[in-house]
C-alpha cells in the first residue's frame, strides 16, 4: 500500500480527509485491505498468545487514531513524548497480568 494511502486512512480515522474521496471504491478498497492487514497481525498476536484475547482490530484502529491524528488534542506533557505513552499503551495489549477490560471490542 502506498504512503499516500496510508496517510489518508490515517486522516479518515481522524475524521479530516476529503469526503469525496472516501467514497470512492479506491478507498473503500484500500481501507478494507488496510484492516485486513492489521486484523491479520492482532488475530496472529492473539493465536501466538502475546496479545491480550479481549482486544478487537477496531480497538487498535481508534488506539492508533489517538496517537497519529490528534496531537494537538492531547496533554501537553503527553504530546511532548508522544513515543513515551504510545509504548505504553502497546505494552499494555500484550497478554497476561491484565485486569479484564469491560464491554466489547471495538468493530473496525
Amino acid at each position: 500500500m502506498s504512503r499516500f494511502r496510508d496517510l489518508v486512512l490515517l486522516g479518515e480515522l481522524a475524521g479530516e480527509a476529503d469526503p469525496a474521496f472516501l467514497a470512492t471504491p479506491e478507498f473503500a478498497r484500500a481501507r478494507k485491505q488496510w484492516i485486513g492487514l492489521l486484523d491479520g497481525l492482532v488475530r496472529d498476536a492473539q493465536s501466538e498468545g502475546s496479545m491480550r484475547a479481549d482486544v478487537g482490530t477496531g480497538d487498535i484502529v481508534l488506539l492508533l487514531n489517538v496517537f497519529t491524528c490528534h496531537l494537538a488534542e492531547l496533554p501537553v506533557h503527553v504530546a511532548a513524548q508522544p513515543a513515551r505513552f504510545l509504548h505504553l499503551m502497546l505494552d499494555g495489549l500484550r497478554a497476561g497480568g491484565a485486569t479484564e477490560l469491560p464491554g466489547e471490542p471495538a468493530t473496525p
